[in-house]
């Protein structure tokens, strides 16, 4: 592979010495011309970060920087009361060095400092910040697709939501029922990432917090389907609190016009025999609109809702309504939420 270092300069000067030979008179097709001269966005953005790229130096290999921007809205309309929310959800930049042919160093910064109805930035901790080694291919084992160690800040993957980059995701927030499933957001410490076969339909999660999940996958009547089912024990100070958790989401998505509008939906629950052994999203319907501070023993939603791709995953507008219930201390309390989202990255 080349080298992927371009100047202006360079470029300007190709270009000159394109429309100064005589073959391009006699031999253009126009059409063609005009076609690979139009801004391609997908491209720009999917480009635009990697500064370098050369798997053949044995020293640097990669140099990738990397940005994103996601801004939503919620209404909730709740048992307790009703409010608007609004926030920037996520702004992170980052950058990616490859070293050494089979390793890199990641670096993903977040930089919005603010929370819900509060748009401060500035830097805000590391959202990921790792060495990463990929064994597999250093080894030559060619019976495994991917065998990669990671040393550092890293996020904790559980689940079909949690392996899916929240770029990626069909809706404006994961579900509840994944969350709990992580002990925390991020670890800090090793982990190991074994692909025997990335196009398997079915995947198998366990780590040593006990927190179990299997997910599985397919297109079916031209959706496509995600079934994931999850069990766990949960840690905490109190009795009420701790003890198996389990629950269990079907997803179903489909493009109604091809490769820009798409309609989404799911459901879940997840219970606990422990009075509040499950707890529901922070964002946003936790804050007010319904009582118990979240927690209950059971906890069902039912989402809805339509993605604009402006450019792929790399610019999309999101909408959905979600309704939720939970069940605590022999009461139960309900609420509606109204979702909107934008976001892009490069």
């Amino acid at each position: 592979m080349t080298k992927k270092i371009i100047s202006i300069a360079n470029l300007a000067s190709l270009s000159g010495i394109a429309l100064a030979s005589p073959l391009v008179s006699e031999n253009l097709d126009i059409s063609q011309v005009k076609a690979s001269s139009e801004f391609q966005p997908y491209d720009f953005l999917k480009d635009i970060g990697s500064l370098y790229d050369n798997n053949e130096n044995s020293s640097i290999n990669e140099v990738e920087v990397f940005g994103r921007v996601q801004y939503q809205y919620a209404y909730v309309d709740g048992s307790n009361e009703s409010d608007n929310y609004d926030e920037f959800r996520r702004v992170r930049i980052g950058a990616k060095i490859g070293f050494a042919k089979y390793f890199n160093v990641k670096v993903r910064a977040n930089m919005e400092q603010g929370d819900v109805d509060d748009h401060s930035f500035g830097f805000d901790g590391y959202d990921r910040a790792a060495l990463s080694f990929k064994a597999g291919e250093a080894l030559g084992i060619d019976s495994l697709d991917s065998l990669t160690l990671h040393y550092g800040r890293q996020k904790i993957s559980i689940g079909a939501e949690g392996h899916l980059s929240s770029k990626k995701i069909k809706t404006v927030e994961r579900s509840a029922l994944s969350r709990n499933a992580r002990p925390s957001n991020a670890i800090e410490g090793m982990t190991i990432d074994l692909i025997v076969n990335p196009d398997a339909e079915t995947s198998i999660d366990y780590n040593n917090a006990w927190v179990a999940s299997i997910a599985y996958k397919a297109d079916l009547l031209n959706w496509e389907w995600s079934f994931n089912a999850i069990s766990g024990e949960t840690e905490d100070v109190s009795d009420e609190r701790s003890g198996l958790f389990y629950g269990a989401m079907i997803q179903a998505s489909k493009f109604i016009i091809d490769d820009k509008l798409e309609v989404a939906g799911r459901y879940y629950f997840q219970a606990s025999d422990n009075s509040e052994g499950i707890r529901i999203n922070r964002r946003y319907s936790r804050i007010s609109a319904i009582g118990s501070n979240g927690r209950g023993d059971l906890h069902q939603s039912i989402y809805a809702g339509l993605n604009y791709y402006l450019c792929a995953d790399r610019a999309k507008i999101m909408t959905g309504m979600e309704y939720e219930k939970l069940e605590f201390a022999d009461q139960d309390s309900n609420a509606t939420t109204l979702w909107a989202s934008a976001g892009f990255y490069f």
